[in-house]
């Protein structure tokens, strides 16, 4: 008899995205199964540590000491606003895995080809470039070329990818949307928070429309409608995880009701601290 495996999908919405790491805590207190990470933008950044083996702690600690200002790398060539060096060279000690497929846990993350208008899911590959894809907000970074595509953000197409989870073979979907409850700032007086709110604002229409017709068991939505996705601020990143947190306890009830309709046993095994 097959065994039934859990999906947790990570969808994008930057800063946003942090709720995950309080999502992702909550769940292993709860000893809820893990078997594979689905993510887009920022859900692939995160996603992709907790599939690396960092603690929650450890994605913590990396999520607050996260600054814009560390990350400005401004491109000559006008491809993007930043080149995306730096946050390669943040993020490459903190994967230490090269590869998707060395990860402990199963791991994919999707992104958008500009030339062919489709997603691209990687499922092998370099993981760096996986991930750097996968957040590459149009006209904020430049676009990664990767075998003949252009690719950027993958949430431009499918910002809660719980279809690339289902079609995976996944029998339990897990996922978590960060931007639907968010809102929209009133006083965007920058060309980063310009072009990250159009593009929010697109997401969100977009998720509103595929939401219906997502094979997902359970979604989780924090309410992080004092929050921005633009801004990475140590307090504000703190009180994100904890809506993360708070959101997932409120979702449990119905998530081991899905895993017990399904025959799926909480995980045995010690917890994460």
């Amino acid at each position: 008899m097959k065994t039934k495996k859990v999906a947790l999908v990570l969808g994008g919405g930057g800063a946003l995205g942090f709720a995950h790491i309080g999502v992702i805590d909550i769940l292993q207190k709860n000893n809820v199964p893990i078997d594979c990470i689905v993510g887009t933008s920022m859900g692939a950044v995160v996603g992709a540590g907790f599939a690396a083996g960092k603690s929650v702690q450890e994605l913590t600690e990396l999520s607050t000491s996260m600054k814009m200002s560390k990350m400005y790398d401004f491109n000559v060539n006008l491809k993007g606003l930043l080149s995306g060096s730096r946050i390669t060279k943040f993020l490459k000690p903190v994967y230490k895995y090269e590869n998707i497929e060395d990860l402990p846990i199963t791991f994919v993350c999707n992104a958008v080809d500009l030339l062919t208008c489709s997603t691209h899911v990687f499922k092998s590959g370099n993981l760096i470039t996986a991930v750097r894809s996968s957040m590459s907000v149009p006209a904020v970074f430049a676009p990664v070329k990767y075998q003949g595509m252009t690719l950027v953000d993958g949430g431009i197409l499918d910002n809660m990818a719980c279809d690339i989870a289902k079609n995976m073979g996944y029998d339990v979907i897990i996922a978590v949307d960060v931007i639907s409850k968010s809102i929209f700032d009133e006083n965007v007086n920058s060309l980063f928070g310009s072009v990250t709110q159009s593009l929010l604002i697109m997401q969100q229409q977009i998720q509103k429309l595929q939401t219906p017709n997502e094979p997902c068991d359970v979604i989780i939505t924090p309410d992080l409608k004092d929050h921005k996705q633009y801004v990475f601020h140590k307090e504000s990143t703190e009180d994100i995880i904890e809506k993360g947190r708070l959101a997932t306890i409120d979702a449990m009830p119905q998530i081991l009701k899905v895993l017990a309709k399904n025959g799926i046993k909480l995980k045995q095994t010690k917890k994460h601290e």
